[in-house]
C-alpha cells in the first residue's frame, strides 16, 4: 500500500484513528495499522496475535515485516515465562533486549529466529487475563521513546476492539446466510464449483503475492483464518473451512479434519497407531485423520490403511524441507527497562 506521508506522532495517531473507526474490513484494521507504524517508527516488525493460554499458543494473524523472517501462523506461548507474566499485568512492556528475561523451554530458539530483539508489546486483556498482543520490535539495538511508547499503549486496544467487533459482524451475517439458505426452499440440485481456488493472493509489501495451491502442503484451520503451511514456511489467510471445501480441487487437496486439508501430492506415507490415522507428509510433518474421513482418504490415497505403514506410489517426488538450523549466540546484553506504564505524550 501507499503509506501516508506524516510527520509528528499526533498526526500518526489521528490518522489512525479516523481510519480505524471508518475500515469495514478487520484484516486492512490490522495490516494498514501494522504498516503505518511500521514505516514511520522504522521497525522491522509490527505482529498482532491472539493468545489462548491453554494451548500455549500465539496465532499471529499478522506480521508486517521489514528485513526479518516472518512469524505468521501459530507460535509457542508459555504463561510461565517472563514474557507471559509481564503480558498477565495487562501493561505496555518495554524490553530493551529479550536475552534479558528469564526465557524458558525453546523462547530463546524461537525468539532468535525471528530476528527481533528489542521490543513495546501491548498485551490486551478479556476478562482479566491476557487474550492477545500488539507489538513492535527491531533487530537493532535501539531504546523506544516515551512517544513510541505511548502511541502503541493507545493503537493497540483501538485496533483490537476494531478487529473483534467486525469479525463478530462477519460472523453474524454468515450465519444470516446460512439460516436464509435453510429456510428457502430447496433448488434444483447445483454443484458448488470446484477447482476454483488455484491461487492464494498474499499480502506483502507494496501490494500482493500469489501462492499457488501446489505449493501448499496441508491447510489447517484458525478460527476465521486458514494457515497455509508450506516447506518454505507458514501463511494465513481470510478463508473458512467451508469456503475451501467448496473452491478447492479434492483430487489436489483433501479434507481429512473438519480443521485441515492435506495436499494428496504431499503424502508420503499413511501411519495407523491404535485408532489413530495419520498422513506423514514431504519434511515429516504428520497430520491425524479423523474417523469419519478416513473411507475417503483411503478410496483418495489408494492405500489399505492397516497398521503397517504405507509407502509413497511411485509417480511422487519427494520435495523435503530443508533442515531448520538454529544459530548459537554469545552475544553483550545491553540493559532492559523493566514494563511500565506508559506516559501520556503531548501531540
Amino acid at each position: 500500500m501507499l503509506t501516508p506521508s506524516l510527520a509528528t506522532f499526533g498526526e500518526v495517531r489521528r490518522w489512525l484513528a479516523d481510519f480505524i473507526i471508518a475500515e469495514v474490513d478487520p484484516a486492512r484494521v490490522l495490516g494498514v495499522t501494522a504498516e503505518v507504524i511500521g514505516r514511520f517508527m522504522g521497525a522491522s516488525r509490527v505482529c498482532f496475535g491472539e493468545i489462548n493460554i491453554a494451548a500455549e499458543r500465539c496465532f499471529f494473524v499478522l506480521d508486517w515485516t521489514c528485513g526479518v523472517p516472518s512469524i505468521q501462523g501459530p507460535q509457542p506461548f508459555y504463561a510461565e515465562s517472563e514474557f507471559g507474566r509481564l503480558y498477565a499485568t495487562g501493561r505496555t512492556a518495554v524490553i530493551d533486549d529479550y536475552w534479558e528475561l528469564k526465557l524458558v523451554r525453546n523462547e530463546g530458539e524461537m525468539l532468535d529466529e525471528s530476528g527481533g530483539r528489542y521490543f513495546i508489546a501491548v498485551p490486551l486483556l478479556r476478562a482479566g487475563e491476557v487474550a492477545a498482543v500488539f507489538a513492535v520490535s527491531d533487530h537493532r539495538p535501539r531504546r523506544w521513546s516515551d512517544d513510541e511508547v505511548a502511541l502503541m499503549t493507545d493503537i493497540g486496544p483501538m485496533i483490537w476492539r476494531a478487529y473483534e467487533h467486525l469479525l463478530a459482524l462477519e460472523r453474524l451475517a454468515e450465519a444470516e446466510r446460512v439460516l436464509a439458505s435453510l429456510n428457502a426452499p430447496e433448488p434444483a440440485a447445483i454443484a458448488e464449483p470446484s477447482g476454483t481456488i488455484s491461487t492464494f493472493w498474499l499480502q506483502a509489501s507494496g501490494g500482493q503475492v500469489g501462492l499457488s495451491i501446489d505449493q501448499v502442503d496441508w491447510i489447517e484451520a484458525a478460527r476465521d483464518y486458514a494457515v497455509l503451511h508450506t516447506p518454505l514456511g507458514n501463511h494465513v489467510v481470510r478463508h473458512t473451512m467451508a469456503s475451501l471445501e467448496r473452491g478447492l480441487d479434492p483430487a489436489l487437496m483433501l479434507r481429512v479434519h473438519r480443521s485441515a486439508f492435506v495436499s494428496v501430492a504431499a503424502v508420503r506415507a499413511v501411519e495407523r497407531i491404535g485408532r489413530r490415522t495419520l498422513l506423514i507428509l514431504r519434511g515429516g510433518t504428520s497430520v491425524a485423520v479423523s474417523a469419519s474421513y478416513v473411507d475417503r482418504v483411503r478410496a483418495r490415497l489408494g492405500a489399505v490403511i492397516s497398521g503397517r505403514r504405507v509407502q509413497p506410489q511411485a509417480n511422487q517426488v519427494s520435495a523435503e524441507r530443508p533442515p531448520h538450523h538454529i544459530r548459537g549466540r554469545s552475544v553483550p546484553r545491553p540493559s532492559m527497562r523493566q514494563a511500565r506504564s506508559p506516559r501520556p505524550s503531548s501531540t
